[in-house]
């Protein structure tokens, strides 16, 4: 075979070979970016998970707070029925003062 018909070969071979790994990377790429949507997933699950508990707490946060909030509306109205038997008090020492 002549020189010519040899190096073109060589060149062929030299072009299938970095064809050959340009492929492997773009495998090797792929192959990670797989592992990476099973690892979102897994993190989805999580954060669902998360979301859920965190609901749960709101509502025991919520049932609280409306707890809290009747026992102050109980306390208010004693204290506007304490607020009235001073002012009655209050009324007639003036009264009985000014006699």
């Amino acid at each position: 075979m002549s020189e010519k018909i040899l190096q073109q070969i060589l060149e062929q071979i030299t072009k299938m070979q970095n064809n050959i790994e340009s492929i492997q990377n773009e495998i090797k790429d792929i192959k990670e970016n797989m592992a990476t949507k099973s690892d979102i997933k897994r993190l989805e699950k999580s954060l669902d998970k998360a979301h859920m508990e965190s609901l749960a707490s709101d509502e025991i946060i919520l049932k609280t707070l409306k707890e809290k909030v009747s026992k102050i509306d109980d306390h208010e109205y004693d204290i506007q029925a304490l607020n009235k038997r001073i002012f009655k008090v209050e009324r007639e020492i003036e009264r009985l003062t000014h006699q």
